[in-house]
C-alpha cells in the first residue's frame, strides 16, 4: 500500500503563541506523562504475573499510548525521534508474521534476552499476541511479556522526557510548532479512517467491499474501538472548546471558525457512531464516511482556510 504522508510548511501568524503553551503542557506533556505512568503500571502488573491485571493495564496503556501517538510532532524538532513511535508500535509496517515468530520463541529454549532481538519482537503488537492469544501464559511467556512491556515503556518514557525538555523549543517557533500539529491531524486523520476503520471493515482502497475484522488494529485483545475513541479523543484535545487554550484558538483567529466547525462536526459525529458493544467495523460504513470528512476537513478546507501551502511525498508503507 502506498501511503501519502502530507508535509505541511505554514506561514507567520502573527498571533500569541499563548495556546502553543498550553498545547505543550496540557496535551503534549500530559497525554506523555499520562501513558508512561499507565506503561508503568503494566511492567508492574506482569511482575507480578497477574494475567488479568495485566490484561487491564495493557488496555489503559494502549488508550494513553493513541493519544499521544495521534498528535505526535516530537520528530518534527529532531531528526532522532522520527522514528521512536514505529520502534514498539508496528501496526500496517512491515510484512513478517510476528506472530508465528513469537511462537517459535515461546516454544525454544533460547535466552529470551538474544530470543526477542528484533523491535517487532518487543512491540506493543507483540506484547498483545503474548497477552491474548492463548487463555493462559507459561512462565516464559510471562518473562517475555515483561521484558516487551520495559521496552515499550523505555520508548514511551523517552517521548515523555523529550517533550518536557523541548517545551520551550517547541513554543518558541510557532509557523514550525503549527506546521507540525496540522500535519499530525492530518497522517492520523488518514490512517484512522483508512486503516484502523476500512481495511477490517473493507472500505479502504486496499480492501475495498472484502472486510476482515481480523486487520483491526488490537483484534485479539478486542481494543481496537477503544484505541479508535482515543484518536478521536485526543483530535478533541486539540480542536474542541476547552477550559485551555489548543489548536482551534490558532484557528478562530485566523477567522476559521467555519471550517473549524465542519471538523468539530465530524469528530462529534464519529464518537456518536462508534459502537464499542463490537468489535467488527464491517456493517459501519457511516463511520467511515465521517472520519473521510475529519480528515479532508483538515487537509482540504483548513489547509486552504489558513492559506498553507502542502507538499505531497510520497512513502511506501504496508
Amino acid at each position: 500500500m502506498r501511503v501519502v504522508l502530507v508535509v505541511v510548511f505554514m506561514v507567520q501568524i502573527a498571533f500569541s503563541a499563548e495556546y502553543l503553551v498550553s498545547i505543550s503542557k496540557n496535551i503534549l506533556i500530559k497525554n506523555a506523562r499520562d501513558a508512561s505512568v499507565k506503561s508503568e503500571k503494566l511492567v508492574e502488573a506482569l511482575s507480578k504475573k497477574d494475567l488479568k491485571a495485566s490484561r487491564e493495564r495493557f488496555k489503559e496503556s494502549i488508550v494513553a499510548w493513541k493519544k499521544v501517538q495521534a498528535t505526535y510532532v516530537a520528530g518534527d524538532f529532531d531528526e532522532m525521534m522520527i522514528d521512536i513511535p514505529r520502534l514498539f508500535d508496528i501496526y500496517h509496517h512491515g510484512n513478517e508474521d510476528i506472530h508465528a515468530q513469537l511462537s517459535r520463541i515461546f516454544a525454544s529454549d533460547e535466552a529470551l534476552e538474544f530470543a526477542l532481538f528484533k523491535n517487532s519482537h518487543k512491540s506493543i503488537n507483540a506484547l498483545e499476541f503474548t497477552l491474548f492469544a492463548k487463555e493462559t501464559l507459561t512462565q516464559r511467556e510471562f518473562q517475555a511479556a515483561k521484558i516487551m512491556a520495559e521496552a515499550i515503556n523505555t520508548y514511551i518514557s523517552e517521548i515523555y522526557e523529550f517533550y518536557k525538555a523541548n517545551h520551550q523549543t517547541f513554543v518558541g517557533n510557532e509557523p514550525k510548532a503549527n506546521s507540525a500539529i496540522l500535519n499530525a491531524l492530518i497522517d492520523s486523520s488518514y490512517k484512522l479512517k483508512e486503516w484502523r476503520v476500512g481495511d477490517g471493515g473493507g472500505f479502504s482502497k486496499k480492501y475495498r467491499k472484502d472486510a476482515d475484522d481480523s486487520r483491526n488494529e488490537y483484534y485479539l485483545s478486542k481494543l481496537s474501538k477503544e484505541a479508535v475513541e482515543a484518536i478521536i479523543t485526543a483530535h478533541g484535545q486539540l480542536m474542541f472548546d476547552k477550559e485551555y487554550q489548543n489548536f482551534s484558538t490558532m484557528v478562530i483567529q485566523a477567522g476559521a471558525e467555519q471550517e473549524l466547525e465542519i471538523i468539530r462536526e465530524a469528530l462529534r459525529r464519529s464518537l456518536m457512531l462508534l459502537d464499542l458493544d463490537s468489535e467488527s467495523f464491517a456493517s459501519n460504513r457511516a463511520l467511515y464516511e465521517s472520519l473521510e470528512r475529519v480528515h479532508y476537513g483538515y487537509y482540504l478546507s483548513l489547509i486552504t482556510a489558513l492559506q498553507i501551502t502542502s507538499k505531497i511525498v510520497d512513502a511506501d508503507g504496508d
